[in-house]
């Protein structure tokens, strides 16, 4: 067939999916675009486009892809994934990993990797990262059957195959190999599209790889939301060892705001001197991290609850 381009889209305004599928080129506003030839796969009763190695074995082979299914309109993909989070200055997302997205029922669902960078207290994230691998009663993410090996052929090609077995062998890198070097990095997240909230709440267990310059590679209770505010990209970070020991995060578009419940952490971003914590991009957009405040925290958690208490 010839070589086409796919997309799932998404709306500028609140980032609900509009699933396109064939599109004339890259758009800016796209969750996924892939290039690639078109087929139709009988087994799934799909139109496909993908790689020619991909349409020779659709179930074997990790390739990214797109289908739009001809009985439900699902669009079903695998590849890079674009939050919108691009234009925001000195904070930065990457993500890989799967999208299932349809416009009639309205359900847009992603399992994919989720890479953060920004500028963060090293010291913090260091006192985090320990803290978290200590932890014994974290479960360890299985290396094997985690999301590592796509993600990082998926990122180096050939070298992501060394990448991964080295991390079979030892359990961890000697150092964090130069392009994984995120703030935070998780290698499996479920998000899906809360109509409630209009935004991506996550779902279930976190897999948390990276924290700063430590490798923790444990499984952890939390939550993430993604968010379009008609001003700016947002997100929050939930994580919750247990009861009493947790983390949080929130961004709202210039400002990185954290608090623990360990006072250690929180006394290292409030002995941080204001100009250490003040960042300026080139085209003159600031960016500042600071101590957040408990309701911030508490808020969040309260209305998550309440979206999983009215659909019990």
């Amino acid at each position: 067939g010839d070589r086409m381009t796919a997309s799932v889209l998404y709306s500028i305004r609140d980032l609900k999916a509009r699933t396109a599928f064939i599109t004339k080129g890259s758009e800016v506003n796209s969750f996924i675009t892939l290039s690639g030839y078109l087929g139709f796969d009988k087994a799934s009763n799909s139109y496909v486009v993908a790689s020619q190695e991909k349409h020779k074995n659709m179930k074997e082979s990790n390739k990214p892809f797109l289908s739009f299914n001809k009985s439900t309109c699902e669009v079903r993909g695998k590849g890079d994934i674009n939050l919108g989070l691009g234009e925001q200055g000195l904070v930065e997302t990457e993500s890989y990993g799967e999208i299932i997205s349809n416009n009639e029922d309205e359900v847009t669902k992603f399992s994919m990797s989720f890479g953060l960078r920004f500028p963060f207290s090293d010291k913090a994230l260091e006192y985090m990262g320990v803290e978290l691998y200590e932890d014994l009663n974290l479960g360890v993410i299985d290396l094997e059957s985690s999301r590592y090996n796509e993600i990082l052929v998926n990122k180096f090609g050939d070298k992501g195959e060394d990448l991964y077995e080295d991390l079979l062998i030892t359990g961890e890198w000697r150092n964090i190999p130069k392009g994984m070097d995120y703030t935070l990095y998780f290698t499996n997240v479920n998000f899906e599209w809360d109509p409630m909230l209009n935004s991506y709440l996550s779902y279930g267990d976190l897999e948390i790889a990276i924290v700063g310059k430590y490798q923790c590679n444990r499984i952890i209770k939390g939550r993430i939301e993604i968010v379009k505010t008609t001003i700016s990209h947002e997100f929050r970070i939930h994580l919750e060892q247990d009861f009493s020991t947790w983390y949080f995060f929130t961004y709202n578009g210039s400002s990185m705001s954290a608090i623990s419940s360990n006072d250690i952490f929180n006394d290292i971003i409030k002995d941080t001197p204001n100009k250490d914590r003040e960042f300026k991009t080139k085209e003159g957009r600031m960016y500042t991290y600071r101590l957040a405040t408990p309701n911030e925290r508490r808020n969040f958690i309260r209305k998550v609850q309440k979206i999983y208490d009215d659909n019990e």
